[in-house]
């Protein structure tokens, strides 16, 4: 999910947002449209409260299905084999 889409979804402002992560507005808002990205902390931060709804692939716009990963929001877990 989107940083946000989950940020709407659940009624916070940018400042309400970036207090819980403990960062500025200014790299919450970049976060958000995509000219920056998130370092491995702030990842975590993230990732902590959203309660694992943001991860670190949703800033690379890379689906867990396309890296064989668990989706530890559901438990499920898909591998592609490459076809030769």
């Amino acid at each position: 999910m989107q940083l946000r889409a989950w940020r709407l979804a659940n009624g916070l402002t940018v400042a309400e947002f970036a207090l819980r992560v403990r960062r500025s507005i200014h790299a919450i808002r970049k976060y958000e449209n995509g000219t920056r990205i998130p370092d491995r902390d702030t990842m975590a931060a993230i990732h902590r409260a959203t309660a694992g709804a943001v991860t670190p692939n949703d800033f690379y716009g890379v689906e867990l299905s396309q890296c064989g990963a668990e989706d530890t929001r559901t438990g499920e877990r898909e591998v592609r084999h490459a076809t030769s």
